[in-house]
């Protein structure tokens, strides 16, 4: 029951990130074109270890990034940063993430800037 409901939530929180409102949408044929350069929406989704948030990675209208869902609250989500991959630290309050070909943390209560762990050369990648 629990799954069902965080399931729930996840998905109403995704459609949320994508548009306020439900706006039906044309059948795109499935062409390389129509994949690559109209896929918005919501593309990972992880958990944090203390099952209060999700991190989801999402293409809006307006922004490109991680996304942080607060279960505890209804439908609330803030954007974090640009980047994708996001992997949540043990106490639930920070994550690691990918911008750029480098790796960066930062606090998922957005009260802090981005931290830069790698700085390497795109050679080195």
């Amino acid at each position: 029951m629990k799954t069902n409901k965080l399931l729930t939530i996840l998905l109403l929180s995704c459609l949320l990130l994508s548009t306020d409102q439900l706006i039906a949408q044309e059948q795109l044929a499935l062409t390389w074109d129509n994949i690559f350069t109209k896929n918005e929406g919501a593309r990972q989704a992880f958990l944090s270890p203390d099952g209060k948030q999700v991190a989801v990675t999402a293409r809006t209208g307006g922004r490109n990034g991680i996304f942080i869902v607060n279960l505890e609250e209804e439908n609330s989500f803030t954007f974090l940063a640009s980047g994708s991959s996001p992997a949540w630290f043990s106490d639930s309050q920070r994550i690691v993430y990918v911008n750029q070909g480098d790796l960066w943390t930062i606090d998922v209560k957005g009260d802090s800037k981005p931290n830069r762990i790698t700085n390497d050369a795109e050679t080195e990648r």
